[in-house]
């Protein structure tokens, strides 16, 4: 296991969103800084999506991440927290919204990526939250 001690932030950016596809060897990451085009989405095992993660802390307070719930549970859901990253897991969904037949883990990154909004959750009437935008949460069970 990876121990990762994040610094103190130079808050070069106000915000970065990691939209990440989850797979049992490799994950598929795509990062929009400060509401830019979403750059390229870059592979990545386990060590390296964590090492990736902390150096995003440092260049902002505010590193936003998530992924679809599926067989890999909460994990990497609790690690991201442990390290003070706010991360959603979201309801799968089919990306292919024109029906081209085109699925792959690459756009399935960007997708997420590019549906994580600021802020994901907001307060509705009687103080309760509600999912916004295109993802729907997921509750952690613990």
């Amino acid at each position: 296991m990876t121990t990762i001690n994040p610094s103190q932030s130079t808050a070069s950016y106000d915000s970065i969103k990691l939209g990440i596809d989850a797979h049992a060897k490799y994950y598929w990451v795509s990062r929009q800084i400060d509401g830019a085009t979403p750059q390229t989405v870059q592979k990545m095992t386990y060590d390296e999506l964590m090492l990736f993660v902390v150096k995003q802390q440092k260049l902002t307070r505010n590193v936003v991440t998530c992924y679809e719930a599926g067989a890999f549970g909460f994990h990497l859901h609790r690690r991201f927290e442990e390290l003070g990253i706010k991360n959603y897991v979201v309801q799968p969904q089919d990306w292919d919204e024109r029906g081209k037949g085109v699925k792959n883990d690459r756009l399935d990154a960007a997708a997420l990526c590019q549906r994580l909004e600021f802020p994901f959750y907001v307060r509705t009437g009687g103080g309760r939250l509600h999912c916004r935008g295109a993802l729907k949460g997921v509750l952690d069970p613990l």
